[in-house]
Formats: C-alpha cells, sequence, structure tokens
C-alpha cells in the first residue's frame, strides 16, 4: 500500500507506537483503527470495540470485539489481534525509539493481566481503579494492528468492512 499526504518530511513514521508530531497521528489515523474513539467531550464510543464493561471496582474492564473486520491479506480480527497490540504498546522495550510508546509508561504499570476470553473478548485487569481505561484506549497510540507484525509502516493494516466509504473507494480504485 502507497499513502502519498502532502507537508510530510523525510523522518516522519507510520509506527503507531512512537508518533513524534501532530501530522503523524493523521496518516496513522488513515490506517489503523483502535477499540474505541473519543469525542470532543471526552466520551469514548466504540470503534473496534461494540461494547464494554467495568467492574464496580474499576479494576476489572471487559472489551467485546467487532466481528467482520478484515486485515488487508483478508484474515479476521481476533483478539488475538488486540493483545498483541495492547501488549506491544505497553512493553517498555518494544518501542522503536528510545522513549517508546507513551503507554509503555500509563498503561504499562496498571495492568496487571491481559486475557482472552474467547475470540472476540478481552478482559483487562489493573492493579489500580480507573474509569479511565476507555478514553486512554481511544487516544492516538491505541491502534489495533495484525498478530506478530513487526513493520509497522507496512503489512497489518486492517479496512472496516461495514464502511460505505470504503467500499466506494475499494469499487473505483479497482
Amino acid at each position: 500500500m502507497r499513502v502519498a499526504i502532502s507537508d510530510g518530511g523525510a523522518n516522519d513514521v507510520l509506527d503507531p507506537r512512537i508518533q513524534t508530531n501532530n501530522f503523524e497521528p493523521i496518516c496513522i489515523g488513515m490506517m489503523y483503527e483502535s477499540l474505541v474513539v473519543n469525542d470532543n467531550g471526552f466520551q469514548s464510543h466504540p470503534k473496534l470495540a461494540t461494547s464494554w464493561e467495568a467492574s464496580k471496582d474499576a479494576k476489572t474492564w471487559t472489551f467485546h470485539l467487532r466481528r467482520g473486520v478484515e486485515f488487508h491479506d483478508g484474515s479476521k480480527l481476533t483478539v488475538k489481534d488486540a493483545l498483541y497490540s495492547i501488549n506491544l504498546q505497553t512493553n517498555p522495550n518494544q518501542g522503536g525509539g528510545s522513549s517508546g510508546s507513551p503507554w509503555a509508561k500509563t498503561l504499562g504499570p496498571i495492568v496487571q493481566e491481559l486475557k482472552a476470553l474467547d475470540d472476540y473478548t478481552l478482559r483487562f485487569t489493573l492493579n489500580t481503579p480507573t474509569v479511565f481505561l476507555p478514553l486512554t484506549l481511544g487516544t492516538r497510540y491505541g491502534r489495533i494492528v495484525k498478530d506478530m507484525t513487526t513493520d509497522l509502516a507496512g503489512p497489518g493494516i486492517f479496512c472496516h468492512t461495514e464502511s460505505p466509504l470504503l467500499a466506494e473507494w475499494a469499487a473505483l480504485s479497482g
């Protein structure tokens, strides 16, 4: 896949873990999706997760993934992809840059366990209560890539199969 956008620079990266300027998130947002999306009023809405719920103590969160999402190679999005992506973001040794993802310092320390309950259900167990987990997952660093993707500027990009604009684009681009 080739993406051409004006105003970019030679040092821009398309790795969602290490966005270094305000231009890169625009490009990355066209290629990757997150579990949730945040609006201007700091409310989280479904994106790749169709719904989520928290325990009363806000230490256990369960996210239900959207079915029917396909990666560029036709493989289906599953909880394995979400687990891989979140682990990639929260592991300080996986950054790609000297500081890695900001999530390695913010989300990583509070995640006690990530667990797949089934192919489309992901559970976060946290060390400390947080009501802001959906907001964190909706930030520009919360992009989901295909399980085992190592070239984050290339393969691993997926498209939402229910998007009428994407279907129109695909028909036009032949």
